[in-house]
């Protein structure tokens, strides 16, 4: 990372959100399996702010942190403002625990993650933070439930 482009990403506009395989919804945040979770982001109208342009790792955590499953690449490309397309979040991590595909379940009771993106730019690894700086990410939480019977 160069001194100059800190201004860049220190205060990225846009949003990450989660949502369904069909990528219609905008922050949908409640799910039946892991693997049902997909990423998306960018404006949903008009004149609404994207992430800026470029490669982006990605990483789920618990709610306090704990490494869940990490992107091995730069798994996640904007454009225009926009995600590339809609992209599962199983297929483009791998399990913090083995290293398999997917992310580990979360310790937290209620089911809840957190899903980070971070300019490929400022992915830093080895640094203490498994790369992603909090300033330049983008977050969003979602939950994953069981069903019943």
């Amino acid at each position: 990372m160069t001194a100059l482009a800190a201004p860049i990403f220190a205060n990225i506009n846009g949003a990450i959100f989660t949502t369904e395989s069909q990528c219609d919804g905008t922050n949908v945040n409640l799910f039946n399996s892991k693997e049902a979770v997909y990423l998306d982001g960018g404006p949903r109208k008009p004149g609404a702010a994207g992430l800026p342009d470029g490669y982006y790792y990605i990483q789920v955590t618990s709610p306090n942190g704990q490494l869940l499953g990490i992107s091995p690449t730069a798994a996640v490309h904007v454009t225009n403002g926009e995600f590339d397309t809609c992209y599962q979040l199983w297929s483009i991590l791998i399990k913090a625990s083995d290293g398999s595909m997917g992310y580990d379940t979360t310790p937290n009771n209620g089911g809840v993650y957190k899903v980070w993106a971070t300019p490929e730019a400022y992915f830093s690894p080895g640094d203490g933070t498994n790369g992603f700086i909090n300033a330049w990410c983008k977050t969003d939480n979602f939950k994953v439930t069981v069903p019943l019977g």
